[in-house]
């Protein structure tokens, strides 16, 4: 079947009621008793609507693709939405007749590969449940998820493989199934402008990220290459931008990220070359002054609710900034 610009190849073996590939789903439970709940992801819903992909498609068939067809020379799949289905997660927390609940050590890794015009791949690798750090930062995916794509290149096709601690004689018994939606998009991310001096300047990260006291540890990234004629951005080790800005005027917009247990949030920056800036008048201008959770229901918090947050930020300079967090 098509969505847009993409085919996802499907089959089955009816007489041995078997699939394979990828299938278009709309259940809104989140239950797993047996297989035939294997089409439910963990939040209930798609990404931003009620349809999602179910995809088992590192199948005992030959590998099931999602092809790209706008263009035979391909394009660039930007990026994806992807979480667990109610199988695997199942499978990570609680175990099942072929293997143990995750332990410390677990993992769970699905790897993107894409083909490109010329037959060269490349790969992306991004961990559906990982056990392997501190116990404060164990997770098993229960959110929907941006993984970049775009470090792919142009890509005729995208295949999906699985890898994982849990196993026997005849491979990994995790369930390789994993839900996917909106491929091709960009992520969720909430836009930010920030003033920056002419010259050498720093920019402080954690202001812009919803921080949950849970103990996890957060990581930080610059998820663009920004190093030009305009301005050279690099992050250091006690997550700040470096900022080199090369001219009097002029600007750059950057991804940035910060990730803790799996759960990843997406700050798309913008820095403004202004040489009547100062650079520790950035900081002061956008600390932040009261952070407010706003459930489905209308209802208003100083800590987040179960389930999905419109998560209202107020700055001292006036501004406000919103994104959507599931808790």
């Amino acid at each position: 079947f098509y969505s847009g610009s993409f085919a996802f190849n499907q089959g089955a073996m009816p007489d041995y009621n078997y699939w394979y590939g990828y299938a278009l789903i709309n259940e809104t439970s989140t239950e797993y008793t047996g297989l035939n709940d294997q089409w439910r992801n963990v939040t209930g819903t798609g990404h931003n609507s009620a349809n999602y992909l179910v995809a088992f498609p590192d199948a005992y068939a030959s590998p099931m693709y999602i092809e790209v067809t706008n263009d035979a020379e391909g394009d660039s799949v930007m990026g994806m939405y992807v979480t667990n289905t109610a199988y695997a997660y199942n499978s990570m927390v609680s175990g099942d007749g072929y293997t143990d609940p995750f332990k410390a050590g677990s993992y769970f890794t699905m790897t993107v590969t894409g083909t490109a015009a010329d037959g060269s791949t490349s790969t992306v690798d991004f961990n559906l449940g990982d056990y392997r750090a501190a116990e404060a930062n164990r997770y098993v995916l229960d959110t929907w998820e941006w993984v970049d794509l775009r470090s792919l290149g142009k890509v005729t096709k995208l295949q999906f493989t699985f890898s994982g601690s849990e196993t026997n004689n005849y491979g990994l018994t995790t369930p390789t199934y994993v839900a996917l939606d909106d491929v091709g998009c960009m992520p969720d991310a909430i836009e930010v402008n920030v003033d920056v001096p002419a010259g050498q300047s720093v920019v402080d990260l954690a202001q812009y990220f919803q921080h949950a006291d849970n103990g996890a540890r957060e990581r930080y990234y610059l998820n663009d290459v920004v190093d030009d004629d305009v301005m050279t951005v690099t992050l250091s080790e006690d997550n700040q931008l470096d900022v080199n800005a090369h001219v009097q005027q002029g600007k750059r917009t950057m991804l940035v990220s910060m990730t803790a247990k799996g759960h990843t949030q997406w700050v798309m920056l913008t820095l403004n070359i202004n040489p009547t800036t100062g650079a520790s008048a950035v900081d002061a201008q956008r600390q932040v002054q009261s952070v407010q959770y706003v459930n489905t229901l209308g209802q208003v918090s100083d800590r987040p609710f179960e389930g999905v947050n419109i998560v209202v930020t107020r700055h001292a300079d006036g501004s406000t900034t919103t994104s959507k967090i599931k808790y």
